[in-house]
């Protein structure tokens, strides 16, 4: 399995013909996707940050919402996370377990609350979990530490900060390395693994270089 990193919370999961997107973004955050196909799409919330479906070639099947899916080998696991304090439901976030030939990729989206143990049952297992680094919009840094160890991946891999580029997230990484204790790690710009490879790794942290093109529109830098 190939895992490439877009930017924001756009990553492209393939297996051979099996590929799945998770939160296409437009150009105007500064970055371009670029012409991506897929037969899947995953999408966390109704911000345009993160629901530009119509980008994606291939006539995918796309989820917007909490459930159990299945479409052309890829299975799709849906939970709704926790609304908080003035959330309304309108900009609720889904978290997505994605099966891809026996990994379970695990995409946290915009969590806004720390996952509930109900939540956490019907979100695992967590082979692989892509997760926010903390933002004015997602949980606070400890909490996402607490998540991590929650969710206990193999594989971690941190999304939605800072970037050359990128006009929508002013988060860096450093302070979530700290915390990690591991900040001698090489970006790499696409992820290659297989099955074993996965098992035999345990909360082992991989940073990805983002793939998106620079872009000719582009929005004022939000915070």
């Amino acid at each position: 399995m190939d895992i490439t990193w877009l930017g924001n919370g756009c990553f492209q999961l393939r297996d051979n013909e099996l590929i799945a997107i998770t939160n296409p973004f437009p150009s105007t955050i500064g970055l371009e996707i670029g012409s991506l196909e897929a037969s899947v799409v995953t999408i966390s919330n109704n911000s345009e940050q993160h629901n530009s479906s119509g980008l994606i070639k291939g006539e995918p099947s796309i989820f917007n919402s909490a459930g159990e899916y299945e479409y052309n080998g890829i299975g799709v696991q849906g939970v709704m996370t926790t609304l908080i304090e003035g959330q309304s439901f309108e900009t609720r976030n889904i978290a997505y377990n994605i099966l891809i030939s026996g990994i379970h990729i695990l995409h946290l989206g915009d969590i806004a609350a720390p996952l509930t143990p109900a939540q956490i049952d019907e979100l695992l297992p967590c082979d692989i979990l892509l997760t926010p680094i903390g933002s004015p919009n997602t949980l606070e840094l400890d909490d996402i530490m607490q998540t991590i160890q929650d969710l206990d991946p193999n594989i971690i891999i941190p999304m939605q900060y800072n970037v050359p580029g990128s006009t929508i997230n002013d988060v860096e990484l450093e302070p979530f390395l700290n915390k990690l204790g591991k900040n001698e790690v090489t970006p790499q710009n696409r992820l290659t693994l297989s099955k074993s490879n996965v098992e035999n790794s345990s909360m082992e942290l991989n940073i990805l270089n983002p793939q998106g093109k620079p872009s000719d529109t582009q929005s004022p830098k939000l915070i």
